[in-house]
């Protein structure tokens, strides 16, 4: 049974995506390209190896964030849902 579009966008189930969860993704995603581009620059700047590390480490986190972000969107659709989990898995995997 497909679901409307009216319950598309008003859905009750715990695996629809929240504004709120949404919300801190964006945040979290910003937060952490913003970071990690400061430590990077800094860290090549001062020849900090610690620094350029700690920026990696954020990008590492963008790129998952990214990917979980993306998954999340895929959730009104089973289909699409089971196919981004497929795709989103791995690189999350890898990337953590």
């Amino acid at each position: 049974m497909r679901e409307s579009s009216h319950e598309r966008l008003h859905c009750n189930r715990p695996l629809c995506p929240s504004p709120a969860r949404s919300t801190a993704e964006h945040f979290t995603i910003a937060w952490n390209s913003i970071e990690g581009a400061a430590a990077l620059i800094a860290g090549i700047l001062a020849g900090s190896s610690a620094l350029v590390g700690f920026g990696l480490d954020s990008v590492i986190e963008v790129v998952s964030g990214a990917a979980l972000l993306w998954r999340l969107r895929r959730d009104f659709d089973r289909p699409r849902r089971e196919d981004s989990e497929r795709i989103a898995l791995p690189i999350v995997g890898v990337a953590l």
